[in-house]
């Protein structure tokens, strides 16, 4: 999968590039792999000779291993309220996630949703015990 687009935030009424690539499967997690990228992007200006690449997110898993990067996030548009880093932020790694796993799970929540009980007695009417004829 490798998705790219524009994402818009509303609460920073701001809109940023944004890349989802990953393979997915529930049943190996060793094909398992994500990288989601966010970033504020600026064309170059007339003369410049840059343009601006601030990474505002990123995440990637890769081997029961999951990478979060939020410094350009708090950095540019969350500020310094709060000790962030007491929380271990802005980066955090993570061990021991199986998406393999959780995949399945989703699936199975997804399925269970479209299991819908269709009741046809209203197209075929019904006999004098209720049931349809």
């Amino acid at each position: 999968m490798d998705l790219a687009g524009k994402l818009f935030v509303p609460a920073f009424d701001k809109t940023f590039d944004a890349k989802v690539q990953g393979n997915f499967s529930s049943n190996d997690n060793s094909i398992n792999q994500i990288l989601i990228d966010i970033v504020d992007r600026t064309e170059n200006q007339g003369n410049a000779e840059f343009s601006k690449n601030n990474r505002i997110f990123s995440a990637s898993y890769k081997d029961g291993i999951t990478y979060v990067d939020t410094k350009g996030l708090f950095e540019e548009h969350i500020g310094d309220f709060m000790e962030y880093e007491k929380l271990g932020l802005p980066r955090i790694k993570f061990e021991g996630l199986n998406m393999a796993e959780e995949l399945q799970i989703l699936v199975e929540k997804e399925l269970g949703m479209l299991n819908v009980e269709i009741n046809i007695g209203g197209l075929f009417g019904k006999d004098e015990d209720g049931y349809p004829s």
